[in-house]
Formats: C-alpha cells, structure tokens, sequence
C-alpha cells in the first residue's frame, strides 16, 4: 500500500512529485536538502529510487494497491492524515555509526567514489575497513523506545515514520531474507522496529509508519569495487 507524502529530513512534507521511469518503477521528487558538510552539500534529496513503502498503521481503505498508475492515481489519502499536519521521520541504521553522509555514505564512497568520504575513510578508518563492519559498533547500548515515544508524545506529533531498511540494506528487525545483516543478528542483538511499534501502540493515539527502501548501496557495486576503504 503506497501513501503520497513527501520525505525529507525528519518531517514528512506533502508536496512531492513522483515520476515514473519505465513500467513499474516510480521515483519521488522533492526540492529540499537535507545534509550539509562545511564544504558542500552532500544530499540533494532528488530522486528517491525506488519509490519508498510507506504502510500507515490505519488505512482509509481495505482495498490493496499496487505500484501502477491505475493504482497510484485513485488510491486515497487517510482521512486522519490531512488534519495530522506534523509527522516524524526517525532515520536510524548503520550509517549512524561513521555519522558522515547519513544513508549515502556508502554510495558515495564505494558507488560514486567521492573523494570528500573517500577522504573521510582514510582520515578516520585503517585501511581496508568495510562497511559491514561499522555494524559490530551499531549497539544501540541506550535505545530507550519508551523515552523516544514520551518525547514524540511531548513535541505534539500526530504521526512518526521509523526506518525499517535503508540503502544499505540492513534492516532493524529480523528479517528471514537479511540473514546477518539485521539489528537482531548483528549490532544491537535487538528488534529495533518491534521495540518502538509496542511502545508507540501501547501508550499513544500516534500513528506508526514504516519506511522501507528496496534500493540497496552495496547490490550496485562492482566486483572491482569491493566495499572496502583501499
């Protein structure tokens, strides 16, 4: 089930465009930027590829949609999410760990070879370390669900959108189809997800999102481009 909203940042924003690009593969479109470093602006949020999941807890509709335009174009927004007004987008993963170029750390240092991360790599890292290793230091020692959603509670919003798999592909439940490369298998040991759905549903009216990128970073890199800091 798809919902048209915008991604940027931390807070949802309705003003997107989406665009297709061949059948069956859709790209979402925003103007805004949301990482900058003091020499330049890493992120231009652009083109989101593909279209991100993004399942609302309640649906305006029993009905199921498909990523066609058919579907697309006559799927209804939640009547709740007009008056919502203010939502959260909680980013959260490996890329927490180097905290340099959020999500697109990888991309750019292995896909685009950058030389502003690759440069970071080697500034901060010993040679050859590999992403996959950043997950090890992923512990997430003082993730505390019930103080996240007291704090949500707090600020007034009406919904929050948590990041269950980003570019990077690991994800922050236990997968069956991301073996050793989810928060139960390596890192924090936990369901990061399930933590913060059960403390979301239990105490508040706040709606729970999910985001979920089928785009992978490492599914597009050459096998001369091992993910590795050379």
């Amino acid at each position: 089930k798809l919902l048209r909203t915008g991604v940027c940042g931390g807070v949802h924003r309705r003003n997107a465009a989406v665009n297709r690009h061949g059948p069956g593969r859709f790209t979402r479109v925003t103007r805004d930027r949301r990482w900058k470093t003091d020499k330049m602006a890493i992120l231009n949020l652009g083109r989101l590829l593909p279209l991100a999941l993004l399942v609302m807890a309640s649906a305006s509709s029993t009905n199921e949609y498909y990523a066609r335009w058919d579907h697309l174009d006559t799927r209804p927004l939640p009547q709740w999410y007009d008056q919502a007004k203010v939502g959260v987008l909680l980013y959260w993963g490996v890329f927490s760990v180097p905290s340099f170029g959020s999500e697109w750390l990888w991309y750019h240092w292995k896909g685009r070879q950058n030389s502003l991360f690759s440069d970071f790599m080697r500034a901060n890292y010993r040679p050859n370390v590999t992403y996959q290793e950043f997950a090890t230091a992923f512990t997430c020692e003082l993730y505390n669900a019930e103080r996240w959603v007291d704090l949500l509670v707090k600020s007034g919003v009406r919904y929050a959108v948590f990041t269950a798999k980003h570019f990077e592909g690991y994800t922050l439940w236990p997968s069956k189809r991301s073996w050793n490369w989810n928060s139960v298998d390596v890192g924090p040991k936990r369901d990061l997800l399930g933590e913060f759905a059960k403390a979301l549903k239990t105490s508040t009216n706040i709606r729970l999102g999910v985001y979920y990128s089928q785009y992978a970073s490492g599914a597009s890199q050459s096998p001369s481009a091992q993910i590795t800091s050379g």
